[in-house]
Order: structure tokens, then sequence, then C-alpha cells
């Protein structure tokens, strides 16, 4: 039986598209790059509680975070012993603070409190297919292990205990668990990053990149030509087949 090659195949999906408009740009919403003050609530909400329960946004920012220039972060309006918080290094450069946590540029510090986890909640502004890639990271140099939650929409995507490798001063830090989903979200849905202190609270800071992307597919009008262009690459193939020898 004869094939139709690949570059056969190639050419004419080639053509199909070449019938096609551009595709829209994809929409990026990105935990770390959109780290603001003003409010905590947003597409992007700092807050604490207990996951997949409640969620109590953070009233107090600070851009000298407990003496630490250069870091960000949202805190409840009495914290203990600094925590719980959502911190971010605004420097060009990691920094190394509180004498044991490593803190890059490219992750949030996510740190419970004694009672309570620390959330960081990402709001969909509309309904689409999203694409969620992360992780989470050790930033102490001494952990002690925190229980890492999904919860979209107050139900549980999965829970676990991570220690990973601890970090290293001044600059390294540990080790890392990825996070990857597809999600289709309603307008209004909410996933929450928790981090749960799994007994202590000390030398809980939690490293969490996550960036969620959504669009960058063709507009109906695309879809629409796409798929008639496509129908004239079957058409081809029927074709062939149909006088290809056995």
């Amino acid at each position: 039986m004869k094939f139709v090659t690949s570059a056969v195949l190639g050419a004419s999906i080639a053509a199909a598209l070449a019938l096609s408009a551009p595709a829209s740009a994809a929409v990026i919403y990105d935990a770390v790059k959109d780290f603001h003050g003003g409010v905590s609530t947003g597409t992007w909400s700092y807050g604490t509680g207990t996951g997949g329960v409640s969620f109590t946004a953070m009233t107090a920012f600070s851009t000298n975070c407990e003496g630490a220039a250069g870091i960000s972060c949202w805190q409840t309006p009495t914290p203990v012993d600094r925590v719980p918080l959502v911190a971010k290094n605004t420097t060009l450069s990691t920094q190394f603070i509180y004498n044991t946590v490593v803190q890059p540029t490219d992750v949030l510090n996510v740190h419970p409190g004694p009672v309570s986890d620390a959330i960081v909640r990402f709001t969909a502004p509309t309904s689409g297919l999203y694409s969620l890639s992360g992780f989470f990271e050790t930033l102490d140099t001494n952990p002690n292990g925190v229980a890492l939650s999904l919860f979209l929409n107050n139900s549980s995507l999965g829970t676990l205990p991570f220690l990973g490798s601890p970090a290293v001063a001044p600059s390294t830090p540990g080790g890392t668990i990825g996070i990857n989903l597809g999600l289709n979200l309603l307008a209004g849905d909410r996933l929450d990053f928790v981090v749960n202190n799994n007994g202590s609270y000390y030398n809980d800071s939690t490293g969490l990149s996550a960036t969620f992307s959504t669009g960058g597919v063709p507009e109906p009008a695309t879809w629409a030509l796409m798929i008639g262009g496509f129908g004239l690459v079957g058409a081809a193939l029927r074709r062939r087949r149909a006088t290809a020898a056995v």
C-alpha cells in the first residue's frame, strides 16, 4: 500500500493554514510579575485562612517587610513572628533575609502562620481554557516541611506534604515540585494556592511561581477558514487513497 508522504501532507496543511488569519495573542497572568500593593484582592489576591474553607484578605502592605530592604509583602494586621505573609523580592538579585531565607526574584515567598494557611488566590477574569504552569520551592535553609494544596472554588485538586531539599545560603533555593494543569474556568472561578504549616510554622518560607495563559487561539472566522482548509486536505487524501495500489 502506498502512503501519502509527510512532505505532501505538510504542504497540504500549510496551504490550509495559509488561508487563515493570524491567531489572537495569549493573555498571561503571572503571580510574581503581577504582585501588587494597594489592595490585596483582584485577579490575584493574598490572604490567610483555611484552604478550601475560608479566605481572609491580608490588609497590611509594606515595601520594607519587617526591615528587609527590597522585600515587599502582604501580612495580617497583627502578624506573629512576621507571618503569615506573601512577599516578593523587588530587587534585581537574590536576597538572603532573616538569617535563614533565600529569596529569589522569580518566586513569591508564601509563609503560613501559627494557626492559619497562607493563600495566593487567582480569580479568572473571563471564561475560557487556561493553562497553568509553575512550581513550589523550598526557600529556607532549615525547612520543617509544609503541606501544599490547590483548591478550585473550595474543591481540592490535591494535597501533599512537601519537604524539598534545603536552600543553601546565601543564594541557592532548595527543591521544587512542579505544577502543570489545564483548566476550563468560568469568569469568577477561584484557584487557591495554599501553604499549610504542617505542624510547626517555623522555617516554612515556600516559593511559589504560577503562570496562567489563556487565548492564543484563532478567532471564530479563522476557525471557519481552517476547517474549510482541512476539508480540502481531507478530500485530497481521500482521492489519493482511492487510487493507491494495494
